[in-house]
């Protein structure tokens, strides 16, 4: 381990949250991100890194290091619709537009990791994807849609996420299966209109939906192993225009998420299956359309032991650790780690003492900026270390 990477990391530690700040300032929404990727340009530029802008629309690029195998980096760029808390020194200038995830983190970091990398001998190529979209479930996609992996030689990929229920100063990564695959769903259900006081003349939609939902909550603990863990959940339901009239629709929308490609495929199956087979029992009919997302993020086991390992030498042995679980959260850095091993790992960004307890995708998240080096080193030494372990020539 390169024992002076984590000084100079924390020694670049004003400028990345200068940098962080700037982003948060001024957030973007999914493939609007056309500050953010200049700034990134502009920066990687500066550094005299080659760089393409423009990849999956919004996205840049960069390379350092020359031709053969390589091994890339990951930040997502996007803001979430939201709009943020008073009282903040770098509060969103953007009305209803707030850096809630912590992606403004993530493209600071992997700057840092630019910075750092900029100038030094380097084992093997190293690229740097600062991916668009991640809140959509598109923008990962897209970067494998764009060739990107290909023209690079691409062997595997890493990536990391802000965390604020785990201390700064601290990191976490699964062994293996890390975050679900994400289906949503929506059932429109179809019955007959009639007057309350007579039922019998028409077809009730509600108590179709009715059904059908129950059904639905009992498809995971009746037909999926408990050790593998899945979840369907019906959010929203809607239908009716008046308490005395028998609805003739119901809307249903809902989210499918799990670990398993054949889960997955089943689930969505089944949900189409009850429901319409609901629908039809009650003398009515159902559409059921499924939006497919992201897939599920499975670590390579291999790397996941690096970054554990980079984790312990960087933080000490209690500070890095294997997650027990993982989430039902999902994360379309999926895209990239089915395309090439792949090892995505959380940093933690909390801090009690001074409040930063609130979680992603509310208008009062934050994170502790003593994240920042820790992550810009992580991913730095993660590359190095991929190609001084001969990754890249096997």
């Amino acid at each position: 381990m390169r024992g002076d990477l984590l000084n100079r990391a924390v020694e670049l530690s004003p400028w990345m949250v200068e940098l962080r700040r700037d982003f948060h300032r001024f957030p973007e929404l999914a493939f609007q991100e056309f500050r953010t990727s200049a700034k990134v340009a502009e920066i990687l530029k500066s550094l005299d890194i080659p760089f393409e802008t423009g990849m999956a629309e919004t996205g840049v690029v960069a390379r350092l290091g020359g031709a053969g195998p390589s091994v890339a980096l990951r930040a997502d760029m996007d803001a979430l619709p939201l709009t943020e808390c008073e009282g903040r020194e770098y509060r969103s200038t953007v009305e209803g537009v707030m850096h809630a995830c912590g992606h403004d983190a993530h493209t600071a970091i992997l700057l840092g990791v630019a910075r750092l990398l900029s100038g030094m001998e380097l084992p093997g190529p190293i690229v740097l994807i600062f991916q668009p979209a991640e809140e959509v479930a598109g923008g990962g996609a897209a970067v494998v849609r764009s060739g990107v992996l290909e023209r690079n030689e691409v062997k595997a990929v890493f990536g990391l996420h802000v965390t604020v229920p785990m201390e700064v100063g601290t990191i976490g990564v699964n062994r293996e299966k890390c975050c679900a695959s994400v289906d949503n769903f929506q059932a429109v259900i179809r019955g007959k209109k009639a007057h309350g006081a007579y039922p019998h003349l028409g077809r009730d939609a509600v108590v179709m939906a009715g059904q059908a939902l129950v059904q639905l909550q009992s498809l995971v603990s009746r037909e999926i192993d408990p050790l593998e863990g899945a979840v369907v959940t019906v959010g929203s339901v809607h239908g009716g225009t008046a308490p005395n009239i028998i609805a003739d629709e119901v809307v249903m929308e809902g989210t499918v998420r799990s670990y398993l490609p054949e889960q997955r495929g089943y689930l969505t199956d089944r949900v189409k299956e009850i429901t319409t087979s609901v629908a039809s029992a009650g003398g009515g009919s159902a559409e059921v359309t499924v939006r497919r997302g992201s897939p599920a993020v499975v670590n390579d086991p291999a790397m996941a032991e690096m970054v554990l390992s980079v984790g312990r030498d960087f933080l000490g042995f209690d500070s890095a650790a294997f997650l027990d679980c993982p989430t039902m959260g999902g994360e379309d850095f999926s895209y990239l780690s089915e395309a090439v091993p792949g090892a995505f790992f959380r940093l933690g960004s909390g801090n009690e003492e001074r409040g930063i307890v609130h979680p992603a995708h509310t208008s009062d998240f934050d994170v502790d900026e003593g994240c920042l080096p820790v992550g810009a080193a992580m991913m730095a030494e993660l590359a190095l270390r991929w190609h001084e372990e001969g990754r890249g020539r096997g």
